[in-house]
């Protein structure tokens, strides 16, 4: 999983809906899916017209607190600390 975000945020991509369900197995591969709400990192962004899409529990908190905050890199990064608190825990998040 780390390496699939890590190869799409050095392609200049972020995911934007990195969540549990999101995440497929095959084999002994995880796999990222679901690429609907991704966008470049540089592009433009409205986030008013953003701030209601994707999972809540695994969006980063600082784009709902913080006026103008888009999301970037470090925000799939938080979304990934869920799914690996999840993982871990073995209960959805919040």
């Amino acid at each position: 999983i780390t390496e699939g975000l890590g190869h799409l945020h050095k392609n200049g991509l972020i995911h934007c809906d990195l969540h549990s369900k999101n995440i497929l197995r095959n084999d002994d591969k995880f796999l990222i899916a679901d690429f609907g709400l991704s966008r470049k990192i540089d592009d433009t962004y409205n986030s008013s017209a953003s701030m209601i899409k994707g999972v809540p529990a695994y969006l980063d908190p600082q784009c709902h607190c913080e006026p103008g905050k888009k999301p970037d890199e470090k925000s799939d990064i938080y979304s990934l600390g869920v799914i690996f608190w999840e993982l871990t825990s073995g209960i959805p998040p919040f």
